[in-house]
């Protein structure tokens, strides 16, 4: 998890991986780390609104988007 989650924060990344990270900060029940993951998601993919869509579901799951 902090492998992605570092890769992603340096380098961006796609939807699915924003969306695993997410997943994997929730299942820890991480939910700070997760809040910053989806503000970060949010910035890289905000030319890219069906990837948006994809890990704004999983940040729902993640109890970050209400």
């Amino acid at each position: 998890v902090d492998g992605l989650e570092q890769r992603l924060a340096s380098q961006g990344g796609t939807a699915a991986e924003w969306a695993q990270l997410l997943t994997a900060l929730r299942v820890l029940g991480d939910k700070d780390r997760a809040q910053a993951a989806w503000a970060s998601a949010q910035t890289a993919l905000a030319s890219d609104p069906a990837g948006l869509d994809q890990v704004r579901a999983a940040a729902t799951k993640a109890g970050v988007v209400q």
